[in-house]
């Protein structure tokens, strides 16, 4: 029961922080749920002393990195008189707590593989739901009637909308009149859905989710995010995975082709996207090449959230006036150096760089702890044998727990 109780409480922990919608307003309930999954932990360990509290290669990496980064973001927002220290050292607080609590227990390798797997099944279920919600709102109802509840989510006032059976959405995206509803899941921006997504799709072999109809689940949740920068950097993985794996032609039939849709898709295309919804690009573009002048003027930066520039931490970029040419290195290292220790390197690269790219240029991702606990997940050389049938999801899960 303890190691049940422990994976639920660091579930609800992982969708009680940043960058999920919930984390923006609800982050220190993130924390209590993270102790409570450590206090868990503890009497697992207690009950089964086979198995040793303590924080394995891998993970003691990653939560070494962090807590160096997050050392110096703080170091560096006092050293430069910020008068956002306190918000500053809360971020450092949350982000330290969260994943030095993950590191201890996803260093249990059974731990780790339910939790992991755990968290794709519910980013499935937020796609079948999605899909179950516009199924009923074209054949049977007007989605308005399928509401739920709304949930806040920050300064969004367009998101936030429930339906059932669970869809949160993230407002329509609107073209010649035609209202596309945008999944959200449970996250901060739609973007930010379709990075985890991404992450999902080239991680399934680790986690025992390697099924066709899986994959097509998640690019069906990859497009009802309706995100260009998301849809850049799938086909850009899809690329980067053909190259790795010598198939060189391909890889560059499928730059031509990725140059194409990104450019001029119908709707989400970057043509398309600058006359019908242009400020989504617009503001990104303006905050970037603003980072980069501020920090062209001052490279040592700022301090963290020590700006007026708007949306000055839009994404890795915007913020490197904030947190200087140091600060950007740091948080490329903690990304980049733990596939030292993975143990497939490249599944490692082909499911981290599309975090890597999505806090570069899409998203504001670098106080969010829950993309440090994706550091963590079981990158594996070898896919191990798969059950079959109805069992598929929930029996791997239980011979592990017995």
């Amino acid at each position: 029961m303890a190691f049940v109780l422990k994976i639920g409480f660091l579930l609800v922990t992982a969708f009680l922080i940043k960058p999920t919608a919930l984390g923006e307003s609800y982050s220190i309930l993130g924390i209590a749920a993270a102790m409570f999954a450590f206090l868990f932990h503890l009497i697992d360990c207690r009950v089964h002393p086979m198995k040793k509290i303590s924080i394995q290669g891998p993970h003691r990496l990653v939560l070494f990195l962090v807590l160096l980064l997050f050392s110096y973001l703080l170091g560096h927002a006092m050293l430069m008189n910020s008068i956002f220290l306190l918000n500053v050292l809360k971020a450092a607080v949350l982000n330290c707590t969260v994943v030095l609590v993950a590191a201890f227990i996803l260093s249990e390798a059974r731990a780790n593989y339910i939790f992991f797997r755990s968290m794709v099944i519910i980013f499935i279920g937020f796609i079948v739901s999605y899909y179950v919600t516009i199924a009923l709102a074209v054949f049977v109802t007007h989605l308005e009637q399928l509401e739920l509840f709304r949930i806040q989510i920050g300064d969004y006032p367009s998101s936030g909308m429930t339906y059932f059976p669970f869809t949160v959405m993230y407002g329509v995206y609107t073209v010649d009149g035609i209202r596309f509803p945008r999944l959200l899941g449970l996250f901060r921006e739609s973007g930010i859905l379709q990075m985890f997504l991404i992450w999902s799709l080239f991680n399934l072999k680790s986690i025992r989710l390697n099924r066709l109809w899986i994959k097509g689940t998640l690019l069906l949740g990859i497009i009802a995010s309706f995100s260009t920068a998301g849809l850049a950097i799938l086909f850009a993985n899809l690329v980067l995975y053909l190259f790795m794996n010598k198939k060189v032609m391909r890889g560059v039939v499928l730059l031509c082709f990725t140059y194409v849709v990104v450019m001029y898709a119908p709707f989400i295309g970057i043509n398309d996207k600058t006359e019908t919804h242009g400020a989504s690009i617009s503001d990104r573009t303006m905050a970037t090449e603003a980072g980069l002048e501020a920090l062209g003027n001052n490279p040592f930066g700022e301090g963290m959230y020590n700006t007026r520039i708007p949306n000055a931490g839009i994404n890795l970029v915007a913020a490197s006036s904030m947190i200087g040419v140091a600060g950007v290195l740091l948080a490329m290292l903690v990304y980049l150096v733990p596939a030292l220790a993975a143990g497939d390197r490249r599944r490692y690269l082909l499911a981290v760089i599309p975090i890597i790219l999505t806090s570069l240029i899409s998203q504001p991702l670098l106080d969010a702890p829950l993309l440090y606990l994706l550091l963590m997940a079981p990158y594996k050389g070898e896919e191990e044998p798969q059950p079959e049938g109805a069992a598929l999801l929930v029996q791997p899960a239980l011979e592990y727990i017995r």
